[in-house]
């Protein structure tokens, strides 16, 4: 029998405490990471299809779940204090409860709310990640390529329904600057958003590298010209208009380039254009020279822009200020932190101009395997989620991260990864059972904060 949910009794009361194992194992990393002691972590584990949650010592802390109903996608709070879970894979609602065995149900699409791109009577829910103790992350099918991300606040009596906290968004992956700030999200090629659409991009890890000009001619507005280099194009600058040139690209040899069409370039950018005989990317860059007689030079270079991927874990740092992801070249992996320029650290510039991100820091790291998701369990740890259809494969990453508020530059180290354990096992009614662990829930020492 389902109890109503008497939210203001959330007080942890239970002492965490980290087993002599994994503070063994973690003690060395926060070190290594530039921290001399591990937190106090607890895992969420599955028993009997009921939700535990579980000291390392094996003491039950709390019991989430008597319903002994199989459950799906079940997530532990940061604080360790709720859960949410779904009863099945193709759910249309899910459940949170509290550490007293209370629970409420939601719908993942409450009845009334329309959502932008996605039919809710087609979608279901694909994942289910707090965010913050307060805001919980629901993942719905959004079509073959992406997912729609919804972040909704848990309210805090048993009556009131659940609250928006942010835009849904469509991307590979999205996640909420703490309690309701923006919303980031990166999509497979690797670009990072602010917001609902890619338009908004602020960060790309292809940085585009060009080589030194193959070609550079110069080319009044109305007139033609046809390069020696790249694939046969006739380019006609057609305008000029504040600082923007209209251009048209007519391919001589359709079989050699895309077609032809117009294009509006911003003076000095490029525009890329591959020569699909040999797959060499050339880049076309128009500079005006002379807007008053119309002269404008073009300058034709090829495109040495490394090949470089992302994984699809992304997090906000703990207080904002950046964002961490892995990225990948074809012999080794890094840790990314981006962050708005100088002076624009909060997110907030002067006189309505939008922060410059950029890598702020960067760290090579050794992986077990592509990270799926990843979310910072203390400051100084970060949850790695390198699993695949199949579940979760835990790792804890340690990390330091001097922001360089102080005149300083930011800089970012790691430890090394270390797996965590797959199963706990936990006395439950006098008995020693050994349950599946399925998230964790970690708190920090005193002190263990961002550096300046």
């Amino acid at each position: 029998m389902k109890t109503s949910l008497n939210w203001k009794a959330f007080a942890t009361r239970a002492s965490m405490t980290l087993s002599a194992t994994l503070i063994g194992a973690l003690a060395p990393l926060a070190a290594q990471a530039g921290r001399p002691s591990p937190p106090i972590c607890n895992a969420l584990v599955s028993w009997g299809s009921n939700l535990y949650l579980a000291s390392p010592s094996g003491k039950a802390l709390a019991q989430f779940t008597s319903d002994g109903a199989p459950k799906v996608l079940a997530s532990l709070s940061p604080d360790g204090s709720k859960v949410a879970y779904a009863l099945n894979k193709t759910a249309s609602a899910y459940s949170v409860a509290n550490r007293f065995g209370q629970s409420r149900t939601y719908q993942v699409f409450p009845k009334g709310k329309s959502v932008d791109y996605v039919d809710p009577n087609s979608s279901y829910l694909m994942g289910l990640k707090w965010n913050t103790n307060n805001v919980v992350r629901l993942t719905a099918f959004g079509g073959r390529n992406n997912a729609l991300f919804q972040f909704r606040r848990i309210p805090n009596g048993p009556s009131s329904p659940t609250s928006p906290a942010a835009e849904p968004a469509l991307e590979l992956n999205c996640v909420l600057k703490k309690e309701g700030g923006p919303v980031a999200c990166m999509d497979k090629q690797g670009f990072v958003s602010l917001g609902r659409a890619l338009d908004n991009s602020i960060y790309s890890v292809a940085q585009t590298k060009v080589s030194a000009p193959l070609e550079s001619f110069t080319v009044r507005v109305g007139k033609s010209a046809t390069p020696q280099v790249g694939p046969p194009f006739k380019i006609t600058i057609e305008s000029i208009s504040k600082n923007k040139l209209m251009v048209n690209m007519d391919a001589l040899k359709p079989e050699y380039a895309s077609g032809g069409y117009e294009t509006q370039i911003d003076n000095g950018s490029y525009v890329a254009e591959t020569d699909y005989a040999t797959n060499a990317v050339y880049l076309y860059s128009a500079t005006i020279i002379n807007a008053t007689t119309g002269q404008v030079r073009i300058d034709i270079s090829k495109d040495n822009t490394p090949e470089v991927s992302t994984d699809m874990g992304l997090a906000w740092q703990p207080h904002g200020q950046g964002l961490v992801f892995v990225q990948r070249t074809n012999k080794q992996a890094f840790l990314d932190l981006i962050q708005p320029g100088r002076g624009h650290v909060s997110g907030h510039p002067a006189k309505g101009q939008g922060p410059k991100w950029h890598l702020a820091a960067q760290a090579p790291v050794s992986l077990p395997g592509k990270v799926r998701s990843m979310r910072f369990l203390t400051p100084s740890l970060l949850l790695l989620d390198t699993g695949d259809f199949r579940g979760h494969q835990y790792s804890a990453l340690p990390i330091h991260i001097a922001n360089g508020r102080n005149h300083g530059k930011p800089s970012l180290s790691v430890g090394k990864v270390k797996p965590l354990p797959a199963t706990r096992t936990v006395k439950i009614n006098g008995k020693s059972e050994t349950g599946k662990v399925l998230d964790w829930s970690c708190k920090a020492k005193r002190g263990d904060a961002d550096q300046d």
